[in-house]
């Protein structure tokens, strides 16, 4: 029964997204990015020096909706999605369910911060800079997802989720063949994905 369930969802998930080899996902980093967590083995991170300044260096952000933000933001989404080599609608939902494109987002409990809703530890870790920078918390992000992505081999879904949550409890899941505690997480970036994709901002 449980096999039945967890085919049953990667089935859905590629409807979202078209799906590699098995095991690998697409080919393509809130919670709680864990920059401490250091895997054994030739995938061990690697320390970041601090990115350049890009064309997103200049970022306002002033429209009282959703979309309206999500529309001011996308020139700089769409340059950052080439420069890390991700998906734009990732991206996209990322930002949509981490913060609603909000650059003052701020999570009280978790000290999460920005359009990414970065961590100070995570901010620290990759030499970020100002997090309360647009462009700069959306290019740290980016770099964090590029990574856990990188480090699941291309697989979406605990790219994602190590996203999220760090990278321990979906290298736990992926190990035993089960899907990352927090798939719904997953899920709801890949369902905004796909409406930005058919829609536009939203």
């Amino acid at each position: 029964m449980f096999v039945l369930r967890f085919s049953a969802a990667i089935a859905a998930l590629c409807t979202l997204v078209a799906c590699g080899p098995p095991g690998r996902g697409a080919t393509l980093t809130s919670g709680r990015q864990d920059p401490g967590y250091t895997p054994r083995g030739p995938e061990a991170p690697i320390r970041y020096a601090p990115e350049p300044p890009t064309r997103a260096a200049q970022l306002h952000v002033s429209s009282d909706s959703a979309a309206g933000r999500c529309t001011q933001l996308l020139n700089a989404a769409k340059f950052t999605a080439r420069r890390h080599k991700l998906d734009l609608g990732v991206l996209i939902g990322i930002m949509r369910v981490e913060s609603r494109f909000k650059p003052t987002a701020r999570n009280k409990r978790s000290g999460a911060t920005g359009l990414m809703q970065i961590m100070p530890s995570t901010g620290k870790y990759f030499k970020c800079g100002d997090l309360s920078d647009a462009a700069r918390n959306m290019e740290c992000g980016a770099r964090v997802l590029r990574r856990y992505i990188d480090y699941f081999k291309g697989d979406l879904t605990y790219g994602i989720a190590a996203y999220h949550s760090g990278p321990r409890a979906p290298s736990r899941a992926k190990k035993r063949g089960r899907l990352p505690k927090n798939f719904s997480y997953v899920s709801k970036v890949m369902q905004y994905r796909t409406r930005f994709l058919r829609k536009g901002c939203f």
